[in-house]
């Protein structure tokens, strides 16, 4: 996989030892990939780093890489697993440094990217990156989707291939030296921008979140819907939940959640 590329996105999957359930977070990884994969501009690579080879759907070409993990799985202990993931996403930034690409993106194996990602940062290769502010949360097996222009989560930024120092080594000093991998998704636009390399806001949603599934690291206790939040509360979920619609169900490859499609189409 020597060709360059726009964007290099990376994923890290868990260990279906430490799965709840192995067939699910295979269902969600395959969207995940599908909607890097389904890009409207085809000049873009996937790195996946695991230590089971997923089950999978469909068939993929030369631009989807997977490395198995050269260390044992963690145990079920939520910090433990975080460090595992974080080895892995190591792993593929490391990997990606040895092809050219303009941008890097990691992203957490159960969120979906816009498939109009690739064609925007060839648009502006100058850039230094985007923050995604605007996307959505999606609460698993829901017909609902919540729009936010507060996002943040795990697959939130896209970032310049020249603000990057990738590691030749995943020693201590070689991760600690490269922005995203030393930052991670909380911190590293507020450090590129301390140093006069500030993200640009995506003019588009970007990404969506999906929580409630029984795999992911964090849950969002928004999607419970309950009464005793009050009128106030119900009246935010009005003005910021709908149906999911059939463009945003194409725009982020949501047909392999079965999740149905709404009529809806002005998210």
């Amino acid at each position: 996989m020597s060709n360059p590329c726009v964007i290099a996105f990376i994923l890290a999957l868990k260990a279906k030892a430490v799965a709840k359930n192995w067939e699910r977070v295979c269902r969600l990884f395959e969207t995940t990939l599908q909607s890097a994969y389904k890009q409207t501009d085809g000049d873009f690579r996937v790195i996946a780093v695991c230590h089971d080879r997923p089950v999978l759907r469909h068939m993929y070409d030369g631009r989807v890489e997977f490395i198995t993990a050269d260390f044992p799985p963690p145990a079920r202990v939520h910090d433990l697993m975080m460090r595992d993931k974080w080895k892995k996403l190591a792993l593929g930034v490391k990997r990606a440094g040895e092809f050219a690409t303009d941008f890097v993106m990691l992203m957490d194996a159960d969120d979906l990217v816009s498939n109009r990602l690739v064609a925007h940062a060839k648009r502006y290769s100058d850039l230094n990156g985007w923050k995604i502010t605007k996307g959505y949360y999606y609460a698993f097996g829901s017909q609902w989707i919540e729009r936010t222009n507060t996002f943040d989560c795990g697959t939130n930024a896209v970032v310049s291939s020249r603000l990057i120092r990738f590691p030749r080594d995943l020693t201590e000093e070689g991760i600690g030296n490269c922005v995203i991998l030393r930052w991670g998704h909380t911190r590293t636009a507020e450090k590129l921008a301390e140093a006069g390399t500030p993200l640009e806001p995506l003019p588009f949603r970007g990404a969506i979140w999906i929580s409630r599934h029984g795999d992911n690291a964090t849950d969002l206790s928004e999607f419970a819907g309950s009464a005793t939040k009050g009128l106030r509360w119900m009246f935010h979920q009005m003005r910021t939940k709908q149906l999911v619609s059939s463009r945003v169900m194409r725009e982020f490859s949501m047909q392999e959640l079965n999740c149905g499609v709404a009529t809806r189409l002005d998210l």
